[in-house]
């Protein structure tokens, strides 16, 4: 077993979205204690200590990605939303990103090669994954488009088609900086995303629709599930499937 102590920042949107999570993690069977009341408070679920960042943009994901750093997290799951871009889309599907285009300025800051890659960890990934499995909505795995204008270009067409040719999912202003940042700091990032809108259909920025509320709320309770279980995967002693540098690996010769 890996015998390294968990810790997990989860990062959120919206701060509203704290309660929804905490009922999760008491539905995924863990015992749930308030170290530090608050908005964002800290928590002890199951053994792992679960801090909280909130933040709609990429300097804020940074800061709350060095916050976190500094009380000793080792992961970093992220929900927020996006705008979806292929076409069999609908509002309230699920984007696992697994890597984002760096078209904002935050990670810049941190890695100013623009060849430098804003990925996934793939252990994040996989636990989240493991735990969409039953979700009752459509959920795509790939890469999003991070932007600082989120209204600004994301209803060009051309840039709709050049997205969709390149099987770009979505547009948000996020991933990129969670990605990399993470990177940097030693954190593994995991990144869900809903869908909220389909700017190839509507054409222009436009307030979220009272029809599309339940949709994007059903999507919201599966990524809080899944962020939920994957950290009941870690309070049941998570062990990392592959080796590395803190995995014991023995080579076997053949004879």
């Amino acid at each position: 077993m890996n015998e390294r102590k968990q810790k997990v920042a989860i990062l959120v949107e919206s701060v509203e979205w704290v309660d929804g999570i905490k009922v999760a993690l008491r539905e995924a069977g863990l015992d749930v204690v308030e170290i530090r009341e608050g908005k964002l408070p800290l928590l002890r679920a199951g053994g792992v200590e679960v801090s909280f960042g909130e933040s709609t943009y990429s300097p804020g994901i940074a800061i709350a990605l060095e916050d976190a750093k500094d009380r000793g997290a080792n992961w970093a799951f992220r929900l927020g939303t996006c705008g979806g871009y292929e076409t069999t889309m609908d509002v309230g599907n699920i984007v696992l990103c697994t890597g984002a285009i760096r078209g904002e300025g935050t990670s810049r800051c941190y890695v100013s090669d623009d060849g430098f890659p804003a990925s996934a960890s793939f252990e994040a990934t996989a636990l989240l994954a493991q735990h969409l499995t039953s979700a009752k909505t459509s959920v795509y795995t790939g890469i999003l488009w991070t932007t600082d204008g989120r209204v600004a270009g994301q209803y060009d067409p051309a840039r709709i088609a050049e997205n969709e040719k390149n099987h770009v999912l979505g547009v948000e202003m996020e991933s990129a900086a969670h990605f990399v940042v993470s990177q940097v700091l030693g954190l593994r990032a995991g990144n869900l995303a809903v869908v909220v809108d389909l700017p190839a259909q509507d054409e222009s920025f436009k307030a979220i629709a009272d029809d599309r509320v339940e949709a994007i709320d059903h999507g919201l309770r599966v990524c809080m599930a899944a962020i939920a279980g994957a950290v009941a995967t870690l309070a049941r002693g998570w062990e990392n499937p592959l080796p590395g540098p803190n995995v014991r690996h023995e080579t076997q010769v053949p004879r």
